[in-house]
């Protein structure tokens, strides 16, 4: 189910705190601030992308025709924003067993070679999965709101496939271009309810995200929506000392030493 309430705050706050890294990244411990009208980002647009592209798609599990002809029109939508797209191939397990999968990846340029990149899954096991497109919503509508401004960082825009253990952000992290400053994992932005903590910072390792670049995604979710991203609890941070992994997508990149939260 998609709850339009979250769309109008949570979708906002995201791309604020995409906005905020893109413009303003400058390696401080406080939260940053961004020069960038809220307005900009059209939480209608999103979610319409969303549920068109899951009306359209409904049952794309990784690897299958549905899937790659939805990385098509990803990349098509991408291109029309006037973004450099290109094709990541690579074979990985999924529920179906071992399949051919891409990720689309979109570059645009900014005066800075250091990277943002922001990263949304597209396949779904269920169907029609309509939350689980809602990243990707959020991502064609970012790169719409992107395609016009003036950047101080590279913007990447990624789509992977193989959600399942994590297998498109995987094959990215261990080929994407560097120098990166940091990854932003958009994971179910549409849900009917909302689970803490909202910024997820754990990786494969002993690691958390960065300082940084935890406090402006959570600032962002205070300031504008008025939302508590929340800390895990000690019981959660103990676990993840005694068993250093994680299922969600940020977690291939802090194993490669790249900065990821998951939102």
């Amino acid at each position: 189910m998609v709850d339009p309430r979250i769309y109008r705050t949570g979708l906002l706050v995201v791309v604020l705190a995409v906005i905020v890294f893109a413009f303003a990244l400058q390696g401080q411990g406080a939260p940053l601030g961004s020069a960038v009208a809220p307005v900009a980002f059209n939480g209608s647009n999103a979610r319409r992308n969303t549920v068109d592209l899951a009306r359209q798609y409904p049952h794309r599990p990784a690897g299958s025709a549905a899937d790659l002809a939805l990385a098509r029109v990803i990349a098509g939508r991408l291109r029309g924003y006037g973004y450099q797209v290109s094709y990541q191939r690579f074979r990985a397990p999924t529920p179906a067993g071992t399949r051919p999968l891409e990720n689309v990846v979109a570059w645009r340029t900014g005066m800075s070679s250091s990277t943002i990149v922001v990263v949304a899954n597209r396949d779904a096991v269920g169907s029609p999965a309509v939350a689980e497109q809602s990243g990707t919503g959020v991502l064609l509508e970012l790169a719409r709101v992107l395609s016009s401004e003036t950047l101080n960082h590279t913007i990447a825009l990624v789509s992977t496939s193989g959600s399942t253990g994590a297998a498109g952000a995987a094959d990215l992290a261990a080929t994407v271009r560097r120098p990166v400053d940091a990854v932003l994992v958009l994971g179910d932005m549409a849900g009917a309810g909302l689970r803490r903590p909202l910024v997820v910072p754990w990786s494969d390792g002993a690691e958390l995200a960065p300082t940084e670049l935890r406090n402006t995604a959570t600032a962002a979710l205070h300031a504008q929506a008025g939302l508590t991203a929340g800390n895990p609890g000690l019981g959660a941070q103990l676990a993840h000392l005694a068993f250093p992994l994680t299922m969600t997508e940020q977690g291939p990149f802090a194993a490669h030493g790249i900065p990821a939260v998951l939102l």
